[in-house]
Formats: structure tokens, C-alpha cells, sequence
């Protein structure tokens, strides 16, 4: 009873901006148009899902432990992955999804808990531009672009689709994006997808398996 009546009077005397800081409305504020905030743009319904990746595991975690995201087996900078390479103790898998969700475990026969996976794709680009990655996973994940780390999102269950917005620098040329996804229980499966900064279809980029470009039909 003590601590909620102590908790009770900070909150009421609690402030989330020194006095100093706060806005004062000026006699004419009512007169002025309101300040609308941007909405967050969307991915637009016709860009596609990546839909092939090179997926590799299950890498053992502590058993009911959390900690699989903080396990390294691949080194984010120094991956090549291709299928039938190697991939720590694991090797790369082609797995080529006939639905936008990608089924880790069904791409690699097993749906392991208290593990993680990883899956990889080559993103060719004719020009430097750049894009927006938008990713959903069940459970958390970590993104790697050419080695660098542009995304930690540590959640359980599936976060919903285009959760995350992570902005991309797209070099010309071959760039490499690479996942590190976690299964806790039940369930390890993504969906992701590129857009330009707007969510519109990005031009003149395309992904492919191989560190090679995918050739026009």
C-alpha cells in the first residue's frame, strides 16, 4: 500500500518535459491551422515479396534459454554463402517458397526449438540507391547488410508483416543481406520484401541466390 501511494504521487507530480521546454499556447493558437504529422508510408500491395533465399541450420541455442540472437555461428562479414557451401557446421540450402512466408523449418526439414536459422539474398543494383527493407519474423531477429548489422529486433511470436523499416544503402553492384532469426517454440518463419524510400517498387534492383545477377528473360 506504501509503495503504490509512493508511486500514486510521482505520477501526479511527474512531468515528461522540464517547465522550461514546454509550449505555451499564444492567444491566436486556436486561429492557426493544426500541424498534421506524416504518415508512415507504406509498402504499396503490388511490390512483391523476395521469395528464394539461401537458407542454413538449425543452430542449437541454451535449452529454454533466450539467448540465440546473441549466439554467433556465421560471421556476418566474412559470409559467402552459395548453396552446398558451408555454413559453420551447417550447410546453405536453396529454398524457393511458392507463398511470401518463408517456412524455415519446412526449407530446411526440421523446425528445431530453442535454435536459430539464417537466410541470405543477393541484392544487384544497377546504381547506388537507396531502399527500404520491410521484414516481419517469428521470432526475433537480427539483419546483416555487407556485414553490417541495420536491424535488431528481439520480440517472440510474429511481429506482423512489414513491421520493421529498416533504410538501406544500396552500393552499385552485389550487396549481401543476411538473417539471423530465432525459434523459441512453435514457429520460425519471415517475409520480406524492398521498396524505394516512398514504398513503391524499387527499379533497376533485383535479388537473386547467387552472388551472380539473375539474367533477363
Amino acid at each position: 500500500l506504501e509503495e503504490t501511494a509512493v508511486a500514486i504521487l510521482f505520477l501526479r507530480r511527474a512531468t515528461l518535459t522540464p517547465p522550461e521546454e514546454r509550449e505555451v499556447a499564444e492567444p491566436d493558437a486556436e486561429e492557426k491551422e493544426p500541424t498534421m504529422t506524416p504518415a508512415r508510408p507504406r509498402p504499396d500491395g503490388s511490390v512483391p515479396f523476395l521469395q528464394s533465399w539461401l537458407i542454413a541450420g538449425p543452430y542449437l541455442g541454451t535449452p529454454q534459454g533466450d539467448d540465440h540472437l546473441f549466439l554467433r555461428h556465421i560471421d556476418p562479414k566474412r559470409a559467402r554463402p552459395r548453396e552446398g557451401v558451408k555454413a559453420g557446421r551447417k550447410r546453405w540450402l536453396l529454398h524457393d517458397s511458392p507463398e511470401p512466408k518463408i517456412e524455415i523449418g519446412k526449407a530446411v526439414g526440421t523446425e528445431q526449438a530453442w535454435a536459430s536459422y539464417y537466410a541470405a539474398i543477393y541484392i544487384h543494383a544497377d546504381c547506388a540507391k537507396e531502399a527500404h527493407l520491410w521484414i516481419g519474423s517469428d521470432d526475433g531477429l537480427r539483419v546483416y547488410h555487407d556485414g553490417e548489422e541495420v536491424l535488431y529486433g528481439h520480440h517472440h511470436d510474429y511481429c506482423g508483416d512489414d513491421h520493421y523499416r529498416v533504410p538501406l544503402q544500396l552500393p552499385a553492384g552485389r550487396s549481401l543481406l543476411l538473417l539471423h532469426v530465432e525459434n523459441l517454440e512453435y514457429y520460425v518463419h519471415f517475409r520480406a520484401r524492398l521498396t524505394d524510400p516512398t514504398g513503391q517498387c524499387i527499379e533497376g534492383v533485383e535479388a537473386s541466390t547467387t552472388p551472380r545477377k539473375p539474367r533477363r528473360r
